[in-house]
């Protein structure tokens, strides 16, 4: 009797020896023998084994010998609090424990993988759709060298209500192009290189195959990648310059990423955003009094990603540049027809006390309107970035942590989660190459658009917008902004056929309202400086000939010719106005439009002396008044003498008359006199 009694409780016993041996093996794990996870099925069940493999590296100078993998299975994890705390300590007890000897051994600098397939009958007989906390070990003469936690996620059957989940992929990269053209220093090339950074990620969005995903794009970043793909001229921190041809390097990777980008655009279940040109940030244009940008800003993000990527973005879901949202961006963002924001975790708190996961949701009101704010979940966010240094073990992690809010009500309906990859994402380019395909492959999970997901899940709590402060543009930026733009103006209202130049400038002076420029507004200004020389060298261009020369009139009226250039290339609609005195009148007016065509020209004018003499004569070339309302800018100035050699009939008279006076008076001295 007492041996099948002790039979049927050894495992009990072997479970209870190795829970309370856990935390001793655990400290016994050397920091100098580094696991790392490289591969581990997406989730398992019945007919679906276990397959897992992991690499280890040994830091030390100490050879390990005499190795075993020793896989430990812990039971379930019933709730996310316990799921957390799975990933670095045993929360719950040893359900399985199934040792894999190894031949060889860990030499010094050494790292080697091992493979561990392991049948799940048991949990097949437990029948039960739970998350497994899993904990590896690597032995060398029975001694802990290395520990691995990973979750296995197992289905009995096949989920019946999956998890709507939202993935949103921001890729950014801060401005680089200077506004000459040039690349100046930054980190976009080893970014869009392969394995890089921005590189990983449009790998990783190209693996989620047909899953729907929102995919937000900086139009800075699809500026530069079609600049950077023609060819350009890199500038690095030194001020050393080098070329990179077209099809070469640099070039290729931009070339490449975006036609990636274009195949991603182009998928049906991607929602495409794009960033307002040049990536600003809504709070720092409001604050400055620049709201009225947003929207150009907006039409010119779209038609570029229109452009580049042969897609229509989203005009009703928009990306606040690193989630910066403030009372007036709201407002500005509601008036241009958004009603989804794509926000960061924790941008709304999570109320106290709340036992399940908040909703991904929120009615997010300034006045009597509002808009929905998508809201990534907190723990998934964290865990995202806990787990850094083993990419593999990071996608797995966080696909696990959306697997325990889909089970706290696993045939619930209407239930929605999201995660967000921030501009700057802080995981390693590999986790995404690995994540994607984890969460395309996972049964318990549905991908959604961030458009669609309040039609499904419902509409959130509606709660005001909290104050926010963010950074802001400088005052002096500000105005040296405006007098550029004020001259763009005027220029555009001149300058006739030079449209495209027109725009270009309007393009750097778009630039300079990026949020890079917020903290580097010397940056910022050198776009400015570049519109205001273009305009200026232009202007130089065009003048009067031969101002020195003086005019002589030689009768009250007369003509006066003037010779106008413009080498400027194309014509020139200017004000001609004339500045002097009341003893020159002009007979057509002191002022008149003139179209200048790209060559010189003589005029004449004519004028009317009132009086004999020299007269100053400010000539003065303008520029007409724009639509703005803003004055009007001076092309070119010069001065001109108009001498005046006729004489004035009045004078004359008087003259004359005064002359035959004095003569008579001077000659009764010779009329004979009577004598007294």
């Amino acid at each position: 009797m007492r041996r099948p009694l002790i039979r049927a409780l050894a495992p009990v016993f072997v479970a209870g020896a190795l829970w309370f041996a856990a935390p001793a093996a655990h400290a016994q794990t050397s920091p100098s023998v580094a696991l790392r996870l490289v591969s581990q099925s997406v989730w398992n069940g019945p007919r679906r084994p276990l397959v897992l493999s992991f690499s280890a590296t040994n830091n030390s100078t100490a050879a390990f010998g005499q190795l075993s993998a020793e896989l430990i299975l812990m039971t379930p994890a019933r709730s996310r609090t316990t799921y957390e705390l799975s990933l670095h300590s045993d929360p719950t007890s040893t359900l399985l424990a199934n040792p894999f000897p190894q031949t060889g051994s860990l030499e010094p600098g050494q790292t080697r993988t091992f493979v561990l397939p392991q049948s799940l009958n048991l949990l097949t007989a437990l029948n039960e759709t739970v998350i497994y906390p899993m904990r590896i070990e690597l032995r060398s003469q029975d001694s802990v060298i290395g520990t691995l936690r990973t979750p296995l996620i197992f289905l009995s059957e096949a989920p019946k209500v999956p998890l709507n989940v939202v993935s949103t992929w921001i890729l950014w990269e801060p401005l680089q192009l200077r506004p000459d053209g040039a690349l100046g220093p930054g980190p976009i090339e080893t970014d869009i290189t392969q394995g890089g950074r921005l590189d990983a990620m449009v790998s990783g969005i190209q693996l989620l195959g047909r899953g729907r995903a929102d995919v937000v794009v900086s139009s800075v970043l699809l500026d530069e990648l079609d600049q950077m793909a023609r060819g350009y001229r890199a500038i690095d921190s030194t001020g050393s310059s080098r070329m990179v041809p077209k099809g070469e390097a640099g070039a290729l990777d931009a070339s490449r990423l975006l036609a990636g980008l274009q195949k991603i655009a182009s998928r049906p279940g991607i929602e495409l955003v794009s960033m307002p040109f040049g990536d600003p940030g809504i709070p720092s244009l409001v604050g400055a009094g620049l709201g009225k940008d947003v929207h150009p800003l907006t039409v010119r993000g779209n038609a570029l990603a229109r452009t580049l990527l042969h897609s229509s973005p989203a005009v009703e879901v928009a990306r606040p540049l690193f989630s910066e949202l403030d009372g007036g961006a709201l407002t500005t963002l509601i008036r241009l027809g958004t009603r989804t924001v794509l926000l960061d975790p924790a941008y709304v708190p999570t109320p106290p006390g709340l036992r399940f996961s908040p909703p991904a949701l929120a009615r997010l009101s300034v006045g009597n309107r509002s808009v929905t704010a998508l809201l990534p979940d907190t723990g998934a966010a964290a865990i995202a970035t806990a787990y850094q240094a083993d990419p593999v073990l990071d996608a797995h992690a966080v696909l696990g942590e959306l697997a325990a809010i889909w089970l706290e009500f696993p045939g619930t309906r209407g239930r929605g989660a999201a995660v967000l990859f921030p501009e700057q994402p802080s995981m390693s380019p590999s986790f995404f190459e690995s994540f994607a395909p984890a969460l395309q492959g996972s049964p318990w999970l549905s991908t959604v658009p961030a458009s669609e997901l309040e039609r499904i899940v419902g509409a959130g709590e509606r709660q005001p917008l909290a104050a926010q402060t963010y950074p802001g543009f400088a005052f002096d930026y500000v105005r040296s902004l405006l007098d550029a733009k004020a001259r763009l103006a005027a220029f555009r209202a001149t300058a006739e056929g030079a449209k495209p130049l027109a725009s270009r400038m309007e393009d750097l002076l778009l630039l300079s309202e990026s949020s890079t420029f917020v903290t580097d507004p010397a940056s910022g200004e050198r776009f400015i400086d570049a519109t205001q020389r273009t305009i200026r060298g232009i202007y130089r261009q065009v003048g009067v000939a031969g101002s020195s020369v003086p005019v002589t009139l030689t009768s009250r009226s007369g003509v006066l010719p003037l010779t106008l250039y413009n080498r400027a290339g194309f014509p020139m609609r200017v004000i001609l106005r004339f500045v002097t005195d009341r003893r020159l009148v002009f007979a057509n007016g002191s002022s008149q439009e003139i179209l200048l065509p790209a060559s010189s020209q003589t005029l004449t004018f004519r004028v009317r002396a009132q009086t004999t003499g020299r007269f100053p004569l400010t000539i003065q070339l303008l520029t007409p008044s724009p639509a703005s309302g803003s004055p009007p800018d001076t092309i070119a100035e010069t001065e001109l003498i108009v001498r005046s050699t006729a004489y004035n009939l009045v004078a004359l008279l008087v003259t004359i008359g005064a002359a035959v006076f004095l003569a008579i008076w001077w000659g009764r001295r010779f009329l004979p006199r009577p004598k007294h």
